[in-house]
């Protein structure tokens, strides 16, 4: 059995950002859940612990999660995908505001800065990796016969994966960026341009233009060159909305992508993109 850090990320994030509401509008929040604020905090930290022997950083101080070598799993050794360590992240967005722990705090940042390191601005627009650029599954691995430097017995080799990030995936790391931007003392990693250029991501490289009518569709990754997306990934184009705020075009395309009836909601990102478009 494997503890996976980015489901950890997924179930505490809302908790985290439960506690954070709680404590930044107690009106908003019933008198209840109020009193649980402190369990639910040191169910959080419990949790996110768990992992701390997977946590690791680079010389440059960007930071992130991996699987452990001796873990049974395909990746053993190597980095986890961005969008999973940034699962981690958002959580630790949420305590470090909350608990004010340099812990959280550092992590937060280290993570932040992982992104920020990946982003490749071209012609305006950022491109960023599924993998991150600094880690093993990005440049891969030949198999040399020693545990020591294969990683896995189930995967002593792996070639170099190093296509964009897939639209869905992207959504946690906008997620993040956008948190951790507007999140109150936390060092300053995402510039203006930075929020306008992974703005432009959405509006010059995932929306894709086809045809005489010029019909709108979301490619599958931010690269700009990929495949059109699936019907599953345009029923989420609404998660592209927080980044309106660094470009007016994001909404009216978000309006035009989305289908006119969404496919049934299977997953808890359903329920996010129905969120963001009441907000």
């Amino acid at each position: 059995m494997v503890s996976l850090a980015a489901q950890t990320g997924m179930i505490t994030y809302p908790m985290a950002g439960l506690a954070r509401l709680a404590r930044e509008r107690p009106e908003a929040v019933p008198a209840a859940v109020r009193g649980r604020v402190d369990g639910y905090l040191e169910a959080v930290d419990l949790a996110m612990r768990v992992h701390d022997e997977q946590w690791g950083a680079t010389d440059d101080g960007r930071g992130f999660y991996r699987w452990l070598p001796d873990e049974p799993v395909s990746f053993a050794g190597a980095e986890l995908p961005t969008n999973e360590f940034l699962a981690m992240g958002r959580t630790a967005v949420q305590l470090a505001v909350v608990t004010g722990e340099a812990r959280w705090r550092d992590r937060a940042a280290a993570m932040a800065r992982a992104l920020r390191g990946d982003l490749a601005v071209v012609d305006g627009a950022a491109v960023w990796p599924y993998w991150p650029g600094f880690g093993r599954g990005y440049q891969g691995w030949e198999a040399t016969g020693s545990p020591g430097t294969d990683g896995s017995g189930v995967r002593p080799s792996y070639r170099a994966v190093t296509v964009p990030e897939d639209v869905t995936h992207a959504l946690i790391d906008i997620d993040f960026l956008c948190l951790y931007h507007d999140a109150p003392g936390l060092p300053e990693v995402f510039t203006q341009a930075d929020m306008r250029a992974v703005a432009n991501t959405f509006i010059r490289n995932v929306v894709e233009r086809r045809g005489r009518g010029r019909t709108l569709r979301m490619r599958h990754d931010v690269g700009g060159e990929g495949r059109r997306g699936t019907d599953r990934e345009q029923a989420h184009v609404a998660a592209w909305l927080p980044l309106r705020r660094w470009s007016r075009e994001v909404p009216r395309l978000v309006r035009a992508i989305r289908p006119a009836t969404p496919p049934l909601p299977l997953m808890g990102v359903d329920s996010y993109c129905a969120a963001l478009l009441t907000s």
